[in-house]
């Protein structure tokens, strides 16, 4: 009404209505147990893989790749990421969960794009904390590529 009389700006009521809307979103981020029968699509909380590298938080896998629990951390692996694609070696829980206990994992059969061949290398979590996965790879002197 007060909009109707000129007494408010649509701007002010839209922006109004916007932080009421979020608000309410970010207070209710689960339903209440006792309404929780009313959502049976919802997802049972997968087990945790490992603790995030930046906030400690728990990393969890989805359907694309493995994320921190924390909205306001962001850590994230992609499954379908460049590296992991380029190298011809799915990105699985069993890799992820040893990147996060011990920063690193040793892998075998590893894709070069250059050679056309595989190799075995040790692969670290390089973590910089921006927006995307980054990886570094360590070769064991005197080995030769396969």
């Amino acid at each position: 009404m007060q909009v109707q009389r000129g007494e408010l700006a649509e701007t002010d009521f839209m922006s109004g209505i916007e932080a009421y809307v979020k608000a309410i979103v970010l207070s209710n981020t689960a339903p209440k147990p006792e309404y929780s029968a009313l959502f049976p699509e919802a997802k049972k909380k997968i087990a945790a893989i490992g603790k995030c590298p930046r906030c400690g938080c728990a990393v969890r896998e989805g359907v694309k790749g493995f994320f921190c629990d924390s909205r306001d951390c962001g850590f994230k692996l992609w499954k379908d990421s460049k590296f992991w694609t380029a190298k011809k070696k799915p990105l699985t829980a069993a890799i992820v969960t040893r990147l996060l206990a011990d920063g690193k994992v040793a892998l075998k059969d590893l894709y070069s794009e250059k050679t056309g061949k595989t190799y075995s290398a040790v692969v670290s979590l390089d973590d910089d904390g921006g927006k995307y996965d980054n990886f570094k790879m360590e070769f064991t002197p005197g080995k030769a590529k396969r």
